[in-house]
Formats: C-alpha cells, sequence, structure tokens
C-alpha cells in the first residue's frame, strides 16, 4: 500500500472517531445523513460545511430529524445538481465545437491569403522584370483577376459561415444564462436558493453599509413540518412549499428578494424597509397563509407558520449576523406556541 494511501485512510479513520464521540455525547440519531454531514464537519478539508452545521448547533436544541432534514436540504440537491451538470457539459462541448469550427475556417482563410500573396508577388516581380508584351500582360492579368476572384469566392463563403457561428455563440450565451439562473433557483419551489440568498444577502448588507438605509430580514419556518409529511405524505408536503413560495412571494415587493433558506424555511430580504414595516410584512405572509385552504382528499390541512424578523444595525459586521438575530426571534415565536411573529425587539 502507497504512503499517501496510508495517510489516506489514517486521516479517514481519526474524522470517523471525532464523529462517532461526538454523536454519542450529543445524543445525534445514527443515521447515515448525520454521519456525512458531521464526517463533513470535522474534515479540515470541509471548511464550507462549518457554518452551516455551527448555525444549526448554536441553536441549542437537541439534534432532531428535521436538523438532519434542514442541514440536507441546504447542501445537496441531487436532481439539480446533475441537471446543472448536464447543461453544463453540453454548453462546454458547443463552446468547443463551435471555436475549433472558427479555428478551422480562420486557419483555411490564412492559407488562401498566403498562397495568393505568392501568387501576387510572383506576377510583380515577373511583370517589373519584363519587356511588357501585349500577350504577357493579359496572361498576368488574368492570373491576378482569377485570385481576386478565387478570395472573394471564399471570403463570401467565411462571411456566411462566420454568421452561422454567431448565431450558434448567441445559443450558448443563451444557454449559459439558463445555467447561472438554473444555479441560483430552487428547484421545488423555483424561488431564490440558498447560494442566491448568499449572494444578495453580501450585496444588500454592502449596500446598508454605504447609504445608511435600513433593511429588514424575515426568517419564516413552517410550524410542524414534519408531522405534516408523516401524515400526508411528502407529496403533500412540497405542494405546500410550493404554496408558501407563492404567499411569500405575493405579499412582497418586485424589489423584495424571497429565498427558500432550507428544508421548510424560507427568508426574506426587504431593501429599505424599517423593522416596523418588515414586521408588518411578516405578519401579512403569516395571515395568508394561516388562511390558505388546504385540502387532501375533502380534508383540510392546517398550515402555519413561525416568523422571525430583525433589521441590519450599525455594529453588525455582517448580514449574517441580523439573520442569526431573525432566527432567534422565529424561535422565540415557536416557543410561545407558533403561528406568530416576533421580532429581534422582543426576542
Amino acid at each position: 500500500m502507497s504512503e499517501d494511501k496510508q495517510d489516506l485512510i489514517k486521516h479517514a479513520r481519526a474524522v470517523a472517531g471525532q464523529v462517532l464521540t461526538f454523536m454519542a455525547e450529543n445524543k445525534v440519531p445514527a443515521i447515515p445523513q448525520n454521519y456525512l454531514i458531521f464526517y463533513l464537519y470535522f474534515d479540515s478539508q470541509s471548511g464550507w460545511m462549518k457554518e452551516i452545521v455551527e448555525r444549526e448547533i448554536a441553536i441549542g436544541r437537541t439534534w432532531t430529524e428535521e436538523s438532519t432534514q434542514r442541514v440536507f436540504n441546504h447542501i445537496f440537491s441531487a436532481e439539480a445538481n446533475l441537471k446543472r451538470h448536464r447543461l453544463n457539459k453540453k454548453v462546454a462541448t458547443n463552446l468547443q465545437e463551435v471555436t475549433q469550427g472558427i479555428l478551422n475556417q480562420a486557419s483555411a482563410s490564412a492559407s488562401l491569403v498566403h498562397e495568393t500573396s505568392q501568387k501576387l508577388s510572383t506576377s510583380l516581380a515577373e511583370i517589373t522584370g519584363s519587356t511588357g508584351s501585349v500577350r504577357e500582360m493579359a496572361g498576368w492579368l488574368m492570373t491576378i483577376l482569377s485570385e481576386i476572384r478565387r478570395v472573394e469566392e471564399v471570403s463570401r463563403g467565411l462571411g456566411q459561415d462566420m454568421q452561422g457561428k454567431r448565431e450558434e455563440l448567441q445559443d450558448i450565451m443563451e444557454a449559459l444564462a439558463e445555467v447561472e439562473v438554473l444555479a441560483m433557483t430552487d428547484e421545488l419551489t423555483q424561488v431564490a436558493n440558498r447560494r442566491a440568498w448568499e449572494a444578495r444577502l453580501t450585496e444588500e448588507f454592502g449596500r446598508f453599509k454605504r447609504y445608511k438605509t435600513s433593511c429588514g430580514v424575515i426568517m419564516l419556518d413552517l410550524d410542524d413540518f414534519k408531522q405534516l409529511n408523516d401524515t400526508y405524505g411528502h407529496i403533500v408536503g412540497d405542494l405546500v412549499l410550493k404554496e408558501v413560495a407563492k404567499i411569500m412571494t405575493t405579499a412582497l415587493r418586485t424589489v423584495d428578494f424571497p429565498a427558500r433558506y432550507g428544508g421548510e424555511e424560507f427568508g426574506a430580504l426587504l431593501p429599505e424597509t424599517d423593522l416596523e414595516g418588515a414586521v408588518i410584512v411578516a405578519d401579512r405572509m403569516r395571515s395568508w397563509l394561516a388562511g390558505s385552504n388546504f385540502t387532501v382528499k375533502g380534508e383540510a390541512i392546517p398550515v402555519t407558520a413561525s416568523l422571525g424578523v430583525a433589521v441590519f444595525g450599525p455594529e453588525d459586521r455582517n448580514g449574517h449576523q441580523a439573520v442569526d438575530r431573525a432566527d432567534q426571534a422565529l424561535y422565540r415565536a415557536k416557543d410561545q406556541g407558533k403561528n406568530r411573529v416576533v421580532s429581534q425587539a422582543e426576542a
């Protein structure tokens, strides 16, 4: 066995030991999903996992199946990743083919120009050193005209081919735009995903620091969503998540930014909105959701959500601190009986 392979196995065993010890001490359910989550968490090469897991741990609750689902949904979306991979591969292949075609045509054109240049230079040298009989002049003129026609024909063909390539490149640009939209959109609800949320959060916080304009942060978490899934099935659960996204989008302005934060948790950023205004919007979402008519085979399904509201603060180092305050307010809403809105001022 090679030394590199031995080091890899030694590293894996060390990480596994940390994972098993942590899971036992913190009563984390021993299921494969949790082992994978905490293996990535303790693996020093997977620093990107730490913030996601530590945010869940910081809440201070016992790690449950809901915790697993929430974290898992934050970092994995097999269907979306597969679709993005296939589309990226298709775009890359198309771009490679078009680029090679342009290079081939440019090379052929360059060869033609070089060949024509050589012939015309030879003719010019012959004309310069000649006595200039009419027959010779006519022959040279025919040669020059023939070369000019040949260049013109190839140039016309090349122009037509280049137009075709331009159209192909435009198609590729549109496909690239589709890849970008797909990468920033939640597959199920069609609102922005966690990746897009992080980008917009950074953007809005930068604007807040620059212009000192308020920005509201709303975090929404469905009440008893696991129970709903267990009772009615994941298909119904998915329909509820889609409806939540629609209600949020309807309740917000076009300048606001709704996103699926992960699992049954959603977030919204409200530029130029103070705490009081953000609370009003959050309560509108809560009210519309509680009043929605979800039915399965004639049976009404009660769906409610708890919401936490915060705003960016002058002491904040980044937008995540406001998100944390909104999260804490959300969990206070859960503790107070669910189906309610709590602001950072009350948490």
